[in-house]
């Protein structure tokens, strides 16, 4: 029985725990988070979509790098509205323009590696036997 009384307890703490409002630091680092994966967002969105004109395998490169952006902003904040955010970045830190370089050498980066990553795991799933 006071087993089972510990068990209550410590579920009771845990649920309290992460029932709390997010900390306001935390707040931050995620808003942070959120404008820095937007600005790739942003970066790819005015390269890739739309007419823009690129053959279409960097397009298809494009749409996932822009879908990997946007599923990182939406499992950090669900429900988003991301279209105050990338305007506020569009605006702010493209300053209306192109992006800066600083912002295109990290995303490129950022999309680079994710395509070597994709890369590799599809070719171990190749070899993989069913």
């Amino acid at each position: 029985m006071k087993r089972l009384a510990c068990i209550a307890t410590a579920a009771a703490l845990a649920l309290t725990i992460s029932s709390a409002p997010v900390h306001a630091a935390s707040k931050k680092k995620i808003a942070a988070a959120n404008r820095t994966d937007a600005q790739c967002l942003a970066l790819f969105l005015t390269r890739y979509g739309g007419e823009s004109k690129v053959d279409q395998d960097a397009k298809m490169g494009g749409v996932i790098v822009v879908g990997y952006y946007i599923g990182k902003i939406e499992t950090r904040s669900p429900g988003i509205d991301l279209e105050p955010l990338l305007t506020d970045v569009l605006l702010n830190d493209f300053g209306n323009r192109a992006a800066p370089e600083a912002i295109v050498t990290r995303c490129t980066a950022e999309a680079v590696a994710l395509g070597d990553r994709l890369v590799t795991a599809g070719k171990n799933m190749t070899k993989a036997k069913p």
